[in-house]
């Protein structure tokens, strides 16, 4: 019995620990509250009669018996699996699918065969499944919508030819001549927009359709790549002035504290990762220059062994202890940057390039390595080794401020990100 053979092994302190029979029961009953019930489909065939001059009567009756087929599937099972847990029913082949499926958040074939196409995950395709219910409920009950979401149809092909109906019987034209042309916005149409005299407004509800848009948010992932390098470099090359002000002039124990960012790095890679799949790839990109700005500035700010101050040895080994925080910090983001952008990338930049897209994550990052081996270096020929060593090591970390706040603005804007489909998903789960 599928619940059986998942059920958890060994002993020892797991008191809080759902069984898999309480993760079915528990889950189905949630998936069963979030799914209306069928479509009255006498109460729409009534309300929408057959018109005609206008084909979204059909298209939405149409719309309706496909989905009322899926959501009848998917509510039995959900019952089934209740039962099943109480031991009431048998649990044959469909069942246990559906049952593996809410174990381990995969969509079971026995859906599959009554649904609309999707790849997404069982909790994210009952938050997709809810929400394309709902744009047919709000038409159901209140009127053919100003503005259509054309990917939440069952079978999108139906609402483009019923559009072409409408169109072709409105102009009095046969409906074999027209055909269907593309144009790329400038600019994203605002939604909900006014319905227009002719035709209809139809958008994928979610995406971003604005070119400009999605080329700001590519380059600004860019540009806080590269700073985020630059960053985390600007220490190994004012390692001399950087030994003397913190480390006694030990290169050793300088070097040390570089290393601790790299110890730090795969813990944020799997932190920050985690957080893109749950919270969106905005938020892990986000946290990751905030936290290297912080890093960065941080660095510039903090006090050394060579203040001038009448406790400097307190002061310095304050210094000190905030460097290798500020570094495990940077070392956290860094490790973060690496997977996020890479995957943010994939998903907002531009799809007939994304291999050059990708390439761009190393070029930038060794611009980074550049931009700060160029700092240091004039800054040195600038001021001198006597001024760098008492404060003009701090110049390059401070300016790393103003093009990580130009890029941490640019990152706010928001493309279309698969993780927050993940994380809506997960909202059924807990």
């Amino acid at each position: 019995d599928t619940s059986n053979s998942m059920m958890p092994k060994g002993g020892g302190g797991g008191e809080g620990l759902k069984t898999p029979d309480q993760i079915m029961d528990e889950s189905s009953k949630k998936f069963l509250v979030d799914i209306r019930p069928p479509f009255d489909i006498e109460y729409i065939s009534a309300k929408y009669a057959v018109n005609y001059n206008e084909s979204m009567n059909t298209v939405l009756n149409q719309e309706a018996l496909r989905f009322n087929k899926l959501v009848q599937r998917v509510r039995d099972s959900l019952v089934d699996i209740g039962k099943a847990v109480k031991g009431l029913v048998i649990m044959g082949p469909d069942l246990e699918e559906v049952a593996t499926g809410i174990l381990l958040n995969k969509q079971p074939e026995f859906w599959k065969k009554a649904s609309y196409p999707s790849l997404k995950p069982m909790s994210s395709y009952v938050v997709d499944l809810c929400a394309r219910l709902k744009f047919l409920t709000d038409w159901v009950d209140f009127s053919h919508p100003d503005n259509f979401w054309i990917s939440g149809f069952y079978f999108t092909q139906s609402f483009l030819t019923g559009q072409l109906q409408n169109y072709a019987r409105a102009n009095k034209l046969p409906i074999d001549t027209l055909i269907w042309t593309f144009h790329i916005m400038k600019k994203e149409i605002q939604i909900p927009h006014p319905k227009p005299d002719r035709g209809c407004i139809a958008g994928a509800m979610g995406t971003a359709t604005d070119l400009q848009h999605l080329l700001r948010v590519y380059w600004s992932l860019l540009l806080g790549n590269m700073l985020e390098w630059y960053e985390f470099a600007v220490y190994g090359y004012l390692e001399v002035y950087l030994a003397k002000n913190f480390f006694s002039g030990s290169v050793l124990a300088t070097w040390l504290g570089f290393a601790t960012a790299f110890l730090a790095r795969p813990l944020g890679g799997l932190f920050l990762g985690l957080a893109g799949d749950t919270f969106g790839r905005s938020a892990s990109v986000n946290i990751s220059i905030v936290g290297m700005l912080v890093g960065t500035v941080g660095q510039g700010l903090i006090p050394s062994f060579l203040w001038p101050v009448a406790n400097s040895t307190w002061v310095g080994h304050l210094g000190l202890v905030l460097l290798v925080l500020l570094r495990i910090l940077q070392g956290l983001c860094t490790g973060g940057e690496i997977s996020a952008v890479s995957t943010y990338i994939t998903e907002v930049g531009p799809p007939k390039a994304l291999g050059r897209s990708i390439a761009f994550i190393a070029i930038t990052a060794n611009l980074g390595f550049l931009s700060a081996r160029a700092v240091v270096y004039v800054m040195v020929k600038l001021l001198g080794e006597e001024q760098m060593m008492q404060w003009g090591w701090r110049i390059p970390f401070l300016l790393a401020l103003l093009p990580g706040l130009i890029a941490m603005v640019g990152r706010r804007e928001r493309g279309h990100q698969r993780g927050e489909f993940f994380r809506r998903g997960l909202q059924h789960r807990e």
